[in-house]
Protein backbone atom coordinates (compact mmCIF):
# COMPACT_ATOMS: atom_id res chain seq x y z
CA UNK A 1 0.00 0.00 0.00
CA UNK A 2 1.34 3.40 -0.98
CA UNK A 3 1.13 6.68 1.60
CA UNK A 4 -1.27 9.34 -0.02
CA UNK A 5 0.33 12.35 -1.82
CA UNK A 6 -0.43 15.02 0.62
CA UNK A 7 -2.41 17.89 -1.25
CA UNK A 8 -1.28 21.78 -0.83
CA UNK A 9 -3.84 23.74 0.94
CA UNK A 10 -4.34 26.01 -2.25
CA UNK A 11 -5.42 23.08 -4.58
CA UNK A 12 -8.40 22.19 -1.91
CA UNK A 13 -11.48 22.17 -3.28
CA UNK A 14 -13.27 25.13 -1.44
CA UNK A 15 -15.46 23.89 1.31
CA UNK A 16 -18.84 23.88 0.73
CA UNK A 17 -20.22 23.48 4.05
CA UNK A 18 -19.57 27.22 5.28
CA UNK A 19 -23.10 28.87 4.17
CA UNK A 20 -22.24 31.97 1.98
CA UNK A 21 -24.82 34.43 0.93
CA UNK A 22 -25.82 34.62 -3.00
CA UNK A 23 -25.03 36.93 -5.15
CA UNK A 24 -28.84 37.63 -5.25
CA UNK A 25 -29.36 37.27 -1.29
CA UNK A 26 -26.40 40.00 -0.77
CA UNK A 27 -28.38 41.87 -4.31
CA UNK A 28 -31.01 41.59 -2.01
CA UNK A 29 -30.09 42.66 1.25
CA UNK A 30 -28.41 46.21 -0.42
CA UNK A 31 -31.74 47.02 -1.63
CA UNK A 32 -33.29 46.84 1.75
CA UNK A 33 -30.58 48.77 3.29
CA UNK A 34 -30.71 51.35 0.43
CA UNK A 35 -34.64 50.96 0.85
CA UNK A 36 -34.02 51.71 4.93
CA UNK A 37 -31.93 54.45 4.39
CA UNK A 38 -33.66 56.26 1.91
CA UNK A 39 -37.06 56.11 4.45
CA UNK A 40 -34.91 57.59 7.02
CA UNK A 41 -33.77 59.99 4.84
CA UNK A 42 -36.90 61.57 3.48
CA UNK A 43 -38.26 61.04 7.71
CA UNK A 44 -35.65 63.41 8.96
CA UNK A 45 -35.93 65.95 6.10
CA UNK A 46 -39.94 66.26 6.69
CA UNK A 47 -39.28 65.93 10.32
CA UNK A 48 -36.92 69.40 10.03
CA UNK A 49 -39.09 70.91 7.36
CA UNK A 50 -42.26 70.57 9.96
CA UNK A 51 -40.21 71.29 13.01
CA UNK A 52 -37.96 74.35 11.60
CA UNK A 53 -40.63 76.54 11.22
CA UNK A 54 -42.26 76.03 15.05
CA UNK A 55 -41.22 78.75 17.98
CA UNK A 56 -37.45 77.57 18.72
CA UNK A 57 -37.82 74.45 16.38
CA UNK A 58 -39.37 72.73 18.75
CA UNK A 59 -43.00 71.90 19.12
CA UNK A 60 -45.41 73.83 21.25
CA UNK A 61 -47.08 70.65 23.17
CA UNK A 62 -46.11 66.98 23.37
CA UNK A 63 -48.98 66.75 21.28
CA UNK A 64 -47.81 68.45 18.46
CA UNK A 65 -44.53 66.89 19.08
CA UNK A 66 -46.05 63.14 18.56
CA UNK A 67 -48.60 64.37 15.46
CA UNK A 68 -45.73 66.03 13.62
CA UNK A 69 -43.66 62.48 14.35
CA UNK A 70 -46.05 60.26 12.94
CA UNK A 71 -46.99 62.66 10.18
CA UNK A 72 -44.13 62.67 8.77
CA UNK A 73 -43.32 58.70 9.08
CA UNK A 74 -46.31 58.37 7.21
CA UNK A 75 -45.69 60.56 4.79
CA UNK A 76 -42.18 59.24 3.97
CA UNK A 77 -43.21 56.00 3.59
CA UNK A 78 -46.27 56.40 1.48
CA UNK A 79 -44.10 58.40 -0.59
CA UNK A 80 -41.47 55.59 -1.05
CA UNK A 81 -44.73 53.39 -2.03
CA UNK A 82 -45.88 55.60 -4.65
CA UNK A 83 -48.27 57.09 -2.47
CA UNK A 84 -49.93 53.76 -1.35
CA UNK A 85 -53.03 54.19 1.29
CA UNK A 86 -51.00 50.89 2.81
CA UNK A 87 -47.76 51.12 4.34
CA UNK A 88 -45.87 47.33 5.39
CA UNK A 89 -45.36 47.29 9.38
CA UNK A 90 -41.87 45.93 8.57
CA UNK A 91 -41.46 49.63 7.05
CA UNK A 92 -42.53 51.48 10.08
CA UNK A 93 -40.78 48.45 12.48
CA UNK A 94 -37.77 49.57 10.93
CA UNK A 95 -37.85 53.10 10.52
CA UNK A 96 -38.32 52.69 14.13
CA UNK A 97 -35.37 51.08 14.95
CA UNK A 98 -32.97 53.38 12.81
CA UNK A 99 -34.58 56.23 14.65
CA UNK A 100 -33.40 54.69 17.52
CA UNK A 101 -30.02 54.02 15.80
CA UNK A 102 -30.01 57.62 15.26
CA UNK A 103 -30.29 58.86 18.37
CA UNK A 104 -27.76 56.57 19.79
CA UNK A 105 -25.50 57.99 17.52
CA UNK A 106 -26.63 61.50 18.45
CA UNK A 107 -25.99 60.48 22.59
CA UNK A 108 -22.85 58.96 21.70
CA UNK A 109 -21.23 62.05 19.95
CA UNK A 110 -22.55 64.36 22.53
CA UNK A 111 -21.16 62.53 25.14
CA UNK A 112 -17.30 62.13 23.01
CA UNK A 113 -17.57 65.89 22.84
CA UNK A 114 -18.58 66.40 26.44
CA UNK A 115 -15.42 64.01 27.56
CA UNK A 116 -17.82 61.17 29.10
CA UNK A 117 -16.51 58.57 26.98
Amino acid sequence: MTEPIPIPAEDLPIDTTISQPYPDEMFEEGEKREHSNLILERYNQAYNTKCSGLTHGTPITPEHHQAITLECMLSSLTYDNANATEVSIADVNDLIQRLYQQSDQVLKMFRELKGEE
